[in-house]
């Protein structure tokens, strides 16, 4: 039986959503609230029902055959509720959930594409209702109606789809892999406990938590370092938020999935892979200890959010606030994570193969954050004369794990050396000349072969002056060389590599 529904005033709207400037995981967890809503709202009904063992949401997507689509087996929608869910400006009954606003579903679906379908039926009814929005046509006639069928179902069934093509989206594998990491990531909460099956083409998405670090002390007591918090903080217009979860420090530590996650109602709305809440305040500088130890999930359950749900409303001083209650509750884990340097007692020798990658790790992306404020201030040349070696400090690492880099001024040649991590494979020296006599020299860390003495400050100190020496060799021996296609004896290279290694060992 095909009817209508009348969806005036506002049908030229539709067509602007495609404008709004979502992030495609954000935009798919529209569909994916919806849904986890739905089963937390019914949760005893539809566990009550013989052979439902938990909620399944599947997404597929195909760039080739141009259509997403997102299926769950959630509690589904009766007509008011399916209704509801075409028409603009008509939030649910129930407002204290994830799809609070009541537009996801209609904002992400016209972002997604030009023509999308639902289709559902709710536990205990037997009806089933179906419609499709062109969103082209929306625009182009103004219809302030739509069809929607209505067919009957089985009382047992219950599920909601939507069906979306003509995308105006066109995801490659590197955002569906990004897509990916972010969903499980926001959901965490809801894989962590069982009870939902998220499953993206196929594959059921997982997280996995970073591991917190755990000390032993030579009494044999055992910390682990994560604690929950839970405090309030009053607006200056007299309302209480509430804020509570946890904090912890990471082992190994991260730069990129260390800092703080925000939650609202058991899903993230600030945090993910790379994304995680870090205000300067708290965590200093992207070199410091702090900054790649410190760790954890904190709810804003009753604290304003955008209606895409990526961030929070900080109006009238709240982010300020936040930050300083979370610096009190977290001030003595800041000063651990400065403080404490794994297997700082222990002997190389000692040290297992599996704690020797940690350090490595850990080493790497200190000196790798800290390599990229190089480029915030200048490096001069030394240039007080021939075999004149000027050691220049540019970076800010912490005290105790101090790296430096090196300017030299060596046979009419000034040289600044910089450390960089590529990776294993990867040429373990690099050059280029800024002018003539000017050279920029890069040693990847990463290289396997610095691997075993990365911790070895003096080793990369040798290293630097032994890959100035290599490239001025180099240059020196192309000047004198006889050869007719401009080819260099090796004699030459090691005779000139021998002075200028004895000029750098003076200095």
């Amino acid at each position: 039986m095909i009817e209508q529904i009348d969806i005036t005033p506002s049908t030229g709207v539709y067509g602007t959503y495609k404008r709004l400037s979502y992030k495609p995981w954000y935009a798919v967890a529209e569909f994916v609230d919806n849904s986890t809503q739905s089963y937390y709202d019914h949760k005893e009904e539809l566990q009550s029902q013989e052979g439902f063992k938990k909620l399944y949401i599947n997404i597929n997507y195909s760039l080739d055959n141009d259509y997403l689509e997102i299926t769950d087996t959630a509690f589904g929608m009766d007509f008011y509720d399916f209704k509801r869910a075409l028409i603009l400006d008509k939030p649910p009954k129930n407002n204290t959930g994830r799809n609070e606003f009541g537009m996801g579903l209609k904002t992400a679906a016209c972002w997604f594409g030009n023509l999308w379908t639902v289709e559902t039926t709710r536990l205990g009814e037997n009806e089933k209702f179906k419609a499709t929005i062109d969103v082209s046509d929306l625009q182009e006639n103004k219809t302030s109606n739509i069809d929607y069928s209505k067919s009957f179902s089985d009382k047992n069934e219950h599920y909601t789809k939507i069906y979306i093509t003509s995308l105006n989206q066109k995801m490659v594998k590197k955002t569906l892999s990004k897509i990916k990491e972010h969903l499980s990531s926001i959901y965490r909460n809801d894989i962590r406990n069982g009870e939902i099956d998220i499953i993206w083409n196929g594959e059921s998405l997982t997280y996995n938590d970073p591991s917190i670090l755990v000390e032993e002390f030579d009494d044999g007591t055992i910390v682990e370092w994560k604690k929950n918090i839970d405090f309030e903080i009053l607006s200056s217009y007299g309302k209480k938020y509430n804020v509570n979860g946890w904090i912890g420090l990471m082992d190994p530590g991260s730069t990129s999935n260390a800092g703080f996650t925000l939650m609202r109602r058991g899903r993230v709305i600030i945090g993910g892979p790379g994304e995680n809440y870090r205000p300067d305040e708290i965590f200093g500088k992207s070199n410091s200890f702090t900054y790649q130890r410190l760790f954890g999930e904190i709810n804003l359950d009753n604290w304003e959010v955008t209606q895409a749900k990526d961030g929070f409303d900080w109006n009238n001083g709240l982010e300020e606030l936040l930050i300083e209650n979370l610096l009190r509750v977290s001030d003595d884990y800041r000063r651990k994570a400065e403080k404490y340097r794994k297997n700082e007692s222990k002997k190389v020798t000692d040290i297992t193969e599996e704690e020797k990658s940690d350090i490595v790790t850990e080493t790497v992306n200190n000196i790798t954050s800290a390599v990229f404020e190089i480029n915030e201030e200048p490096v001069e040349y030394g240039s007080s004369g021939n075999h004149e070696v000027e050691n220049v400090t540019i970076l800010d690492f912490p005290e105790e794990q101090k790296q430096e880099v090196y300017s030299y001024s060596v046979d009419d040649y000034d040289l600044i050396v910089k450390w960089y991590s590529d990776n294993e494979n990867g040429a373990w020296i690099t050059s280029k000349e800024i002018s003539e006599n000017k050279i920029e020299i890069s040693l990847n860390i990463r290289h396997a072969f610095f691997v075993p003495y990365i911790n070895d400050t003096n080793f990369l100190k040798i290293m630097n002056k032994l890959a100035c020496a290599m490239i001025i060799a180099e240059r020196n021996a192309k000047k004198v060389s006889k050869n007719s296609d401009g080819s260099v004896d090796p004699s030459d290279i090691r005779t000139y590599m021998n002075k200028l290694l004895d000029k750098l060992s003076k200095k």
